[in-house]
């Protein structure tokens, strides 16, 4: 996502600099062509973000029995338990089903006027899982989580010594809440990765976003339409402030 910086400092540009003529211009050009882009994807990603959020919201989960026996998109709520066993955490070595990480590192750089700004660039990321099954007093139901879209608590987990390099992981344990939505398949050649089950919550054609939450459809919901939301406005922000920009070269404005 743009940072707030690099958005600011788009829109502040000089006039002369967008009246310019030449290889600026040229240039300009470019450059407003790609904000353009990034804002009408970012509209489309917010959309698509809200809209899931939305249908998760007005759905509800099924029993795993009950999954196991339906065809096509499935929405089931338990707890997570492992098939066969469980991943390590990358930097806490905590059991996890399922879990991501990232190191970020603070720079500060030379801002407008003598101004120092900081911005926050990622060293390492990544994630892992393994199969878990969604257990509910119906019964249970297999979950492959490995192309899931991701909606885990984020928890700091430490500091580099001077405290400009920050750790944070994202888990789903044994044992913790979990939501699933996304299609159920029968699978004959990965039978042994489940534990011998042939159905399994994984993506598929009918399903335009599989995802896996460490919390309730409703705040799942919230998560989704909240982001959407933000990434929406960023979007429509910048995809005008490219349009205006675009005026101000041609001296229309």
């Amino acid at each position: 996502m743009m940072s707030t910086e690099t958005y600011c400092s788009w829109m502040l540009l000089d006039e002369s600099v967008l009246r310019s003529n030449g290889d600026g211009s040229f240039a300009l050009t470019g450059v407003l062509i790609l904000m353009s882009l990034f804002g009408i994807y970012a509209v489309w990603k917010g959309s698509n973000l809200t809209r899931h959020g939305y249908r998760i919201f007005s759905n509800d989960p099924i029993p795993a029995a009950e999954a196991r026996e339906a065809r096509g998109v499935v929405e089931v709520e338990g707890t997570a338990h492992p098939v066969s066993g469980s991943t390590s955490s990358k930097y806490t070595d905590t059991p996890s089903l399922v879990h991501t990480w990232k190191k970020r590192k603070e720079e500060t750089g030379s801002g407008s006027d003598d101004d120092s700004a900081t911005n926050m660039r990622t060293l390492d990321s990544g994630r892992d899982s393994v199969p878990f099954v969604v257990r509910d007093e119906s019964g249970e139901i297999v979950v492959d989580p490995a192309a899931a879209s991701l909606s885990l608590s984020n928890d700091k987990t430490g500091y580099s010594q001077n405290r400009d390099i920050r750790k944070y992981e994202s888990r789903l344990h044994p044992g913790d809440d979990v939501h699933v939505y996304g299609q159920r398949n029968h699978v004959t050649e990965k039978c042994d990765d489940f534990g011998g089950e042939d159905v399994v919550i994984g993506e598929g054609e009918e399903v335009s976003q599989f995802r896996v939450s460490d919390t309730s459809p409703t705040r799942t919901s919230l998560r989704l339409v909240a982001k959407g939301i933000v990434i929406f406005v960023i979007g429509v922000g910048i995809t005008i402030g490219a349009g205006v920009m675009a005026l101000l070269q041609k001296g229309v404005m």
